[in-house]
Parts: C-alpha cells; sequence; structure tokens
C-alpha cells in the first residue's frame, strides 16, 4: 500500500481538527505522551516514510480524536491501515473511543433502528462498488428496519426515461424514508449532486450518516465535514461486512445516547 495514501489521509485529519501547522500537532502530541518532531511529521504526511511501531499510529489516532480530526472507529482503522499496521485491537479501540462498548456489540445491539439506504443510480454501471452486497448485509441484521430507494439497473432506468410525475415520486419516496430514518447509509463512491444533497439534508435533519466509498480516491469534499454524526469510511470487497458492522454499531449507540 502506497505510503503516500497515508500522508494524504494524516494531512486531512489533522487539517479537519484544525491542526493548520505541523508546529501545532506536535505540541498536541507532547500533550498526550508522544515526542515528535516536525521533520517526522512531514516525512509521513509527504509519504516518505511510515510510523514504524504500533504505539506510534494509536497516540497518533488519539490526538486526532481529541480534536475531532478522526471522529469514528472506521477512520481510525483506515489511518492504521495505511500505516501497514491492520486493524485497532478490541483494547486499543477502548483506549481511543471510551463509550464505545466494542466489545459487547452484536446483532441485538440493532434495536429497532430504522436505517435508510440508498446510492447513486449510475453506481453499478461507473464503478466496482457494490450496493446490492450492502443492502443485503443491511438486511441481514436482527432488529433493524430497513428502507431503500436503491433499485435494480432495469428499474433505475426508469427514473432517466421515466415522466416529471415519475421522477416526482422517487424523490419524494427517499424524502420520507430519509425523514423517518434515524441512521442513513450511502455508497458515495459515484460523484452524484442527489447523493450529496441527501447527505447534507441528512445532516441537518441530525441523523446518523454513514458514507461508504470503495475508490482509491478519498472523497475530500465530503472528509473535510465536520459533523460528528457522519462517518466517511473506505471498503473493499473483502473487508465490507466487517467495516458496516463496525460503523453501524459505533453510530447505533450513537442513536441511543
Amino acid at each position: 500500500m502506497p505510503k503516500s495514501e497515508f500522508g494524504k489521509l494524516l494531512r486531512l485529519f489533522r487539517l479537519r481538527a484544525n491542526l493548520n501547522s505541523l508546529d501545532d500537532f506536535v505540541s498536541l502530541l507532547s500533550d498526550i505522551g508522544l515526542d515528535l518532531d516536525t521533520s517526522i511529521l512531514s516525512r509521513w504526511q509527504n509519504g516518505i516514510r511510515l510510523p514504524k511501531d504500533r504505539r506510534t499510529i494509536v497516540f497518533l489516532i488519539k490526538a486526532l480524536v481529541s480534536q475531532g480530526g478522526i471522529t469514528s472507529p472506521g477512520e481510525a482503522n483506515r489511518l492504521c491501515e495505511l500505516a501497514d499496521k491492520g486493524y485497532l485491537t478490541v483494547d486499543e479501540m477502548k483506549f481511543l473511543f471510551p463509550n464505545f462498548k466494542q466489545g459487547v456489540y452484536g446483532f441485538n445491539d440493532f434495536n429497532q433502528i430504522k436505517i435508510y439506504f440508498t446510492t447513486s443510480g449510475r453506481t453499478e454501471i461507473i464503478n466496482r462498488s457494490n450496493p446490492d452486497r450492502i443492502l443485503a448485509l443491511l438486511k441481514s441484521y436482527k432488529n433493524t428496519i430497513i428502507t431503500s430507494t436503491y433499485k435494480p439497473i432495469g428499474v433505475r432506468d426508469q427514473f432517466y426515461v421515466g415522466t416529471d410525475e415519475d421522477r416526482q415520486e422517487i424523490y419524494d419516496e427517499a424524502i420520507e424514508y430519509l425523514q423517518a430514518s434515524d441512521l442513513v447509509v450511502i455508497e458515495i463512491t459515484t460523484p452524484s449532486t442527489s447523493m450529496g444533497y441527501l447527505l447534507r439534508l441528512s445532516l441537518d435533519l441530525n441523523k446518523m450518516v454513514i458514507a461508504l466509498y470503495t475508490d482509491s480516491v478519498l472523497p475530500y469534499f465530503v472528509s473535510f465535514v465536520r459533523n460528528q454524526n457522519l462517518q466517511v469510511i473506505h471498503y473493499d470487497h473483502h473487508n465490507l461486512s466487517k467495516t458496516l458492522f463496525q460503523a453501524l454499531s459505533f453510530s447505533s449507540q450513537r442513536v441511543k445516547l
């Protein structure tokens, strides 16, 4: 995995945390017990080096979590993964997210959570994301109530060739499902003004939002949104089940607060 991807994400999380200079970041890290100099951070951020030991990456994440640069376990795991350190352990997760009951979550934790799932109608045509599998996984979890405006390709084609009345019906259905939900899951790999609008509306209505993407390119615009209800999470076909389940566990606990 290229070092540059780690550097790009580290920089994004630093800026999101309002750490406008590397000196600010060094000072924050020193406060929590990790002594570094700016030259090391610069090499990491520029994709020249990766952190060598696991303690360092955990403390980097802790600093970023404390300032809102990293807002969810999914984002923390992505940075850890890009540093070639795999996923966080249960103990590390408890250290970084004390209110996240990683050790006890399970299907029954999703007690009557209402989830709305959507994605662009062009998603399967343009990229390799798999909304069918995401929807199937959501439906497999016990004690969840799933709604979706995602349709098979043949049905979705009607949106682009249908009448204004047809499109109005699809829009009204999406807004109704979104408003009635506790949590919104959006696959955003394919650039879409419709998905951007629904994501913004969800946050404005104080919904928990999980924005999933599978492309190698980070959706920077969405990633800079500072909102504790939003998780922007990378997945691939190998880790989708684990990634989605962890994101839902985190969001469902916040819904209950």
